[in-house]
C-alpha cells in the first residue's frame, strides 16, 4: 500500500547529470521564491555551515551553545539542554534546548510564541538547526531566556508552607491568566502547566513565570495529576494540542497543590490517580480534608470540573478575579449504576471504568459485548437506553468488515467509544486523541516502531467516528473531520505522493522529513531539503546513490505550494528517460 519500488524508479547517478541540471534550475527558482517570503516563521538553515568545536556550537553566528554546561531544568527524554551565551548580549543568560534525533518540536507555533510578552513566560528568543559534531548530524535547537529563579516545586513529593489567598491570586493566577490569554489570542496552548514548570521571579518578586512547552509533542512531559482524565488516559505523545480549558484545569490543579502545601496524591501510580479522579471527581479529591477560603474554593470548583462544558474558561477566571460571583456549573462525577457489572475479578459501577478495561482482553470482551449483558446493564442499572442501543449498533458496524482477523479489536474500539465518548481512541494497545495521531506517527517513525496499527486507525476512520459523537463537537471539529476523511482516502491510494507517509505530513506539520536519506539532517521546509540534497549531492553521484524515495516525495507533495502531480507521474514511470 505504501511501499515504493526503487527498482522501477530512476536513480541519481553520474550517467544522468542532465537530470541534475534540471533539478538545479528548479531548485534555484524555488529558493528564490522562499527567500522572498520574509515570514519570521521560517528560519533559514545553512547546511554547509558545520561546527568543528563540539564544546561551543554556534547558531546563526550569534548564540554559542556550551555543551559542557548542562542545564537540567529543561532537560527531558526527547531533548538535551545547555547554557547558551549571546555574543551580542553579555548581560543576559540563555538556555538552548536541543532536540534528540529527529523528534519533532512544536514547529508550527514557534513564530507566534516568539511574539508573546515574556514577562510571565520564559521567552523564546530564536531557533534553528546546528551541526552536532559528536553525533555527525544536524539537530534542531530552541533558544530561551534563562529562568530568573528556581522552580516553585522541583520535587512533587516535598511539603512546604501553603500559599495564602493573596499570593495565589496575585502571584500565580492573575499573571498566568494574562499569559494564557495572550497565547490563545495567537492560537497557542501550553499543555504543561504544573508547579515544576513554574519559576520564581527573584528580580522583583512580583509573580511566577511559566516554563517552556515547545520542545516536544504537546503535553508530552505533563504529569498525570495535572492532566484532565481524558488526556491522562493517552499515551504521553498522543494527546495533541491542548484546549483552553485543558490549561485551565492544569492551572486549577496547580493552585490546589500550592493551597494545600503538598501534593496529596504523591506516590500514587498514574492509573490509580485516574481511577480516583473518576470515582470522587477532581474537585472533591483535591479539597478533601483541607480548609480553604470560599473564594479559592469557588475558583477550584470552576477550574477542576471534570466535565469539559462545565469547566471554567479563561473569561470566567477573569470575572472571578474582578470579584464577580459565578454560579456553579459542575455536573459532578459520572453517573453510578444501581448495581455493579462484574467482569473478570472486578466490579464496575460506571461505564467509563468498564470501557478502560475492555481493551485488556479483547477476545473475552467480545463475548460480553455480543451476548448483550453490557447493553442490559446500561439499560437497567444505568437507565441509559440510548447508550445501550448504540452499543448494540456497534456490533453491526464492526461486522461490516467481517468477523475474521482484527474483528475483536475493531469491536472493542467501537464499544469503548460508545461507553466513554470523550476518552481517547483505544486500539491494539494505542490510546490516542485524534489531534495526537500525527504526533504518534512522528514518534513511531523516529523510533523505528511499527506503524500498522496507526495506519488502521486512519484507514478505518476511527478519528472520524470519534469526532462525530456529540460530546466531542467543538469549534474546530468540522476541519478535523475533513482532514481525517481525506487521510482515510489518501492512505490507500497508489502513487509516490500517497500512502501513510503522506498522512504523516498532513496530520503533523511539525514533523521533519523522515526519509532515511535525510537521517543526518533536520529538514522542515522544501528549501531545507534542497540544501540538504546539495550537501549530499557529490557523494550521491560518486556512489550512484538512489535518492528517489517515497518519503521525499510525500514530504514535497505536502510542504510545497505548487501542483506537482505531473512531475510525480514522470517519476513513477518505468521509462528511465521520463
Amino acid at each position: 500500500m505504501s511501499d515504493f519500488d526503487d527498482e522501477e524508479a530512476p536513480f541519481l547517478s553520474a550517467d544522468n547529470e542532465s537530470l541534475l541540471g534540471d533539478v538545479d534550475s528548479q531548485g534555484e527558482s524555488l529558493l528564490s521564491e522562499e527567500e522572498d517570503d520574509d515570514s519570521s516563521s521560517k528560519k533559514k538553515v545553512n547546511f554547509f555551515k558545520k561546527n568543528t568545536d563540539s564544546n561551543n556550537i554556534v547558531l546563526g553566528e550569534r548564540y554559542v551553545i556550551h555543551t559542557q554546561e548542562v542545564y537540567s531544568n529543561f532537560e527531558h527524554t526527547f531533548a538535551d539542554s545547555y547554557i547558551v551565551s549571546d555574543v551580542n548580549d553579555s548581560e543576559n543568560d540563555y538556555v538552548g534546548v536541543v532536540m534528540k534525533d529527529r523528534y519533532p518540536a512544536r514547529y508550527n507555533v514557534l513564530s507566534p510564541m516568539a511574539q508573546i510578552d515574556g514577562k510571565n513566560i520564559i521567552p523564546l528568543i530564536d531557533w534553528g538547526t546546528v551541526w552536532w559534531p559528536d553525533d555527525k548530524c544536524f539537530r534542531f535547537v530552541l533558544i530561551f531566556r534563562k529562568p530568573p529563579g528556581k522552580k516553585i516545586m522541583d520535587n512533587m513529593s516535598v511539603e512546604f508552607e501553603a500559599y495564602n489567598e493573596d499570593t495565589l491570586r496575585f502571584s500565580i493566577i492573575k499573571p498566568l491568566l494574562h499569559t494564557l490569554m495572550e497565547m490563545y489570542d495567537k492560537g497557542v496552548s501550553h499543555g504543561c502547566i504544573n508547579p515544576s514548570t513554574l519559576y520564581r521571579v527573584t528580580s522583583d518578586g512580583s509573580a511566577a513565570v511559566l516554563g517552556e512547552c515547545l520542545s516536544g509533542a504537546p503535553g508530552i512531559n505533563q504529569r498525570c495529576l495535572f492532566d484532565t482524565v481524558e488526556r491522562a488516559m493517552c499515551d504521553p505523545h498522543c494527546k495533541g494540542e491542548a484546549q483552553a480549558r485543558d490549561d485551565v484545569y492544569a492551572l486549577g490543579m496547580t493552585v490546589a497543590v500550592l493551597a494545600r502545601g503538598r501534593n496529596p496524591l504523591r506516590g500514587r501510580e498514574d492509573a490509580e490517580i485516574i481511577e480516583m479522579k473518576e470515582e470522587k471527581g477532581s474537585f472533591a479529591l483535591m479539597t478533601e480534608g483541607v480548609r480553604l477560603s470560599p473564594s479559592i474554593s469557588e475558583f477550584l470548583r470552576g477550574t477542576l470540573a471534570d466535565d469539559y462544558a462545565s469547566r471554567w474558561g479563561l473569561e470566567e477566571i477573569a470575572s472571578w478575579l474582578d470579584g464577580t460571583r459565578l454560579p456553579p456549573k459542575q455536573k459532578g462525577v459520572a453517573r453510578k449504576a444501581t448495581r455493579a457489572y462484574e467482569f473478570g475479578t472486578k466490579k464496575y459501577w460506571r461505564a467509563r471504568a468498564l470501557a478502560s478495561d475492555l481493551t485488556l482482553n479483547p477476545e473475552k470482551s467480545v463475548e460480553i459485548i455480543e451476548n448483550g449483558s453490557i447493553a442490559q446493564w446500561l439499560s437497567r442499572a444505568l437507565n441509559d437506553q440510548k447508550m445501550a442501543d448504540a452499543l448494540t449498533e456497534s456490533i453491526t458496524k464492526a461486522q461490516m468488515s467481517g468477523r475474521g482477523e482484527g474483528y475483536a479489536e475493531r469491536l472493542v474500539t467501537l464499544a469503548c467509544m460508545v461507553l466513554d465518548p470523550v476518552a481517547p481512541i483505544r486500539y491494539r494497545g494505542i490510546s490516542v486523541l485524534p489531534h495526537g495521531i500525527g504526533w504518534a506517527l512522528a514518534h513511531a517513525y523516529v523510533e523505528g516502531r511499527p506503524i500498522q496499527n496507526l495506519s488502521e486507525i486512519i484507514r478505518d476512520r476511527y478519528a472520524w467516528l470519534w469526532l462525530n459523537f456529540k460530546e466531542n463537537i467543538a469549534i474546530d471539529t468540522q476541519e478535523l473531520i475533513r482532514k481525517f476523511d481525506n487521510a482515510s482516502k489518501v492512505i490507500s491510494r497508489r502513487g509516490v505522493e500517497y500512502g501513510i507517509e503522506r498522512c504523516l505530513y498532513e496530520l503533523s506539520p511539525n514533523v521533519p522529513c523522515m526519509s532515511e536519506k535525510m537521517k543526518s539532517y533536520y529538514v522542515m521546509e522544501c528549501d531545507d531539503l534542497l540544501r540538504a540534497l546539495d550537501d549530499i549531492g557529490e557523494n550521491a553521484i560518486k556512489q550512484r546513490m538512489n535518492i528517489v524515495e517515497k518519503q521525499l516525495f510525500t514530504f514535497i507533495s505536502v510542504r510545497d505550494r505548487k501542483d506537482l502531480a505531473g512531475m510525480f507521474r514522470l517519476i513513477e514511470s518505468v521509462d528511465k528517460i521520463k
